[in-house]
């Protein structure tokens, strides 16, 4: 957009070419006029001056009005400082000490992740504190941000999902860690299920929806008995439908949309979890979905930016209004 900045040369082109020297046209009553009063138009006039500069400011500001520079560079570049938020756990605290040690000896702010937001002066003892994805949005919403980046220990853990996003105002690193204790009480659960009755409809997709089947058999020892072909004197559990467009997974009569692709066990998992009434908070997130928990949002040079775009929209009008009262008045 900032090419057409070049555009500022067409006022200057228009005002050379008005200002350019006419032909001489000699008549008789000229032999009359006294060489005193002849005024010799040379130069260019102190209006014309001003309105070819105004003309010129114009066509630069809608340049940048519509370039949207962003302001990075307004206040002098400050140090960039790190904030660690830490979850009041004993097993984040012992996989992250190193690194939470390091960040004490450097001197640099560590809170416990609380409506409090309290200082962490030694990494023990421990302090018990609640923790939910509300404590975690809270935390953050109390830290000054003004040239800080983040760094968020924490247990991986589904009680994130109670909110649809986690907004973080600056950069920030993820360090997670997996509670594996957990898991026996979430096997548990699933040991107690009898194998499931999965039928598969959908001939199309039929490989994938095995995969998907097998993965979640790997990992969580879920049982499942596949059949393509419905008998009658067996209830199934599951059925993967045969689709009109997009794939189905159908549940006491509920239909629930379902797309095969590498998040399907996962999702599948999610789906059972909530169905059979087991422990949701025992699965860890995936990469994917704490990508898509947490999102950044520079609110502060989001503000600045539009505060500058006004500003360049209300010079614009006014300059405009300078223009055409020269324009008008000036005869020009």
């Amino acid at each position: 957009m900032f090419w057409s900045a070049l555009a500022v040369a067409l006022p200057i082109a228009l005002h050379f070419w008005h200002q350019k020297k006419g032909k001489i046209l000699p008549f008789a009553a000229m032999q009359w006029l006294v060489e005193k009063d002849l005024q010799q138009a040379t130069g260019f006039r102190l209006d014309n001056i001003w309105l070819l500069l105004l003309r010129c400011l114009l066509l630069l500001l809608l340049t940048l009005f519509l370039a949207k520079p962003v302001l990075n560079a307004i206040k002098p570049e400050t140090k960039t400082t790190k904030i660690h938020l830490v979850q009041a756990n004993k097993l984040v605290v012992d996989n992250f000490r190193f690194e939470l040690e390091t960040a004490l000896k450097n001197k640099e702010k560590c809170f416990w992740i609380d409506n409090n937001l309290n200082q962490i002066q030694a990494l023990n003892p421990i302090p018990v504190l609640d923790f939910d994805a509300y404590v975690f949005q809270n935390a953050i919403n109390l830290i000054n941000t003004e040239s800080q980046e983040f760094e968020f220990y924490f247990l991986n853990d589904k009680i994130l999902q109670n909110v649809p996003q986690i907004f973080v105002p600056s950069k920030f690193s993820l360090n997670t860690v997996i509670d594996s204790t957990k898991k026996s009480s979430f096997q548990a659960n699933i040991t107690a299920l009898k194998p499931m009755q999965v039928l598969i409809q959908d001939k199309k997709n039929i490989n994938a929806i095995k995969a998907t089947l097998q993965a979640i058999t790997d990992v969580y020892k879920i049982k499942f008995d596949v059949e393509e072909i419905v008998r009658s004197s067996k209830k199934q559990d599951w059925i993967f439908a045969k689709p009109v467009e997009d794939c189905f997974l159908q549940f006491n009569e509920k239909k629930i949309p379902f797309d095969l692709d590498e998040t399907a066990p996962e999702r599948f998992l999610d789906i059972l979890v909530e169905r059979y009434k087991l422990n949701p908070v025992q699965v860890p997130l995936s990469k994917q979905q704490l990508q898509a928990l947490f999102k950044e949002m520079p609110q502060n040079q989001k503000s600045k930016n539009d505060t500058f775009q006004s500003f360049l929209l209300a010079l614009f009008l006014i300059l405009i209004a300078a223009e055409r009262w020269f324009a008008i008045h000036k005869n020009t």
